[in-house]
């Protein structure tokens, strides 16, 4: 076989992985054989989806906002959306109109329903520990958000690294198709990197990393849900 016939059978592969009608055991039979030959012939997931019959996702997009009347995105909150956004496999970005600013992602449509339900549980979650951590002046609570958002961003950041180390061959090659094909049809995320540091009283930052590492991340009953992470 040589490389254009692996291309050929790369895509009529993923085209049976793609399909609802195929059972569990020919799903996984499919995506091995099409992680073997992309192995073999050195070809990367672009390369293949650019000939052949390409597997159909259903795009989605959807916008949460932080509040009425805002003028602008706080930085602690675009921290947790950009998180939010690498967890789920969507592409986030700033918005802002008539309601207000906010953030609004874009992806796989239950990927897209997950994003925008936990953004704003975590919002709700930070409010809490906030008020819960009693820090006092308005500075302290605001190191507190932003410290809350790091370690959201660090607990993320860890869980995403675990499940991609845990998940098999096969599980990486649709998920990377999916990316792909996204990056696609909406274009590629681009993020503006910031320095994690130390903001002001450094007891509450610690508290607020750690009250960030131990928030909730179960996502949501939905018919297609992924396993609960705490």
């Amino acid at each position: 076989m040589d490389r254009e016939k692996a291309l050929s059978k790369i895509n009529k592969l993923m085209n049976l992985a793609n399909n609802e009608a195929a059972s569990e055991g020919e799903v996984d039979n499919a995506l091995r054989q099409a992680e073997a030959l992309m192995r073999k012939f050195a070809i990367d997931m672009s390369e293949a989806l650019q000939t052949g019959k390409k597997p159909a996702f259903d795009w989605q997009q959807d916008s949460t906002y932080f509040g009425q009347g805002n003028k602008s995105n706080p930085v602690w909150y675009q921290w947790m959306a950009v998180a939010v956004a690498d967890f789920t496999d969507t592409i986030a970005s700033n918005i802002k109109d008539v309601q207000g600013a906010g953030v609004k992602f874009r992806g796989h449509s239950d990927d897209v329903v997950f994003a925008t339900w936990l953004i704003d549980c975590l919002k709700e979650q930070l409010r809490r520990a906030t008020r819960d951590a009693k820090c006092g002046s308005p500075e302290n609570r605001e190191t507190f958000r932003k410290a809350f958002a790091r370690g959201v961003v660090i607990k993320i950041r860890d869980i995403r690294k675990q499940r991609d180390q845990k998940l098999p061959g096969n599980a990486l090659v649709v998920v990377n198709t999916k990316i792909v094909e996204r990056d696609a049809h909406f274009g590629e995320a681009k993020y503006r990197t910031s320095k994690a540091r130390t903001i002001g009283d450094a007891t509450i930052y610690q508290k607020g990393i750690e009250a960030g590492k131990n928030a909730s991340l179960h996502k949501p009953i939905t018919n297609q849900s992924r396993q609960a992470l705490n």
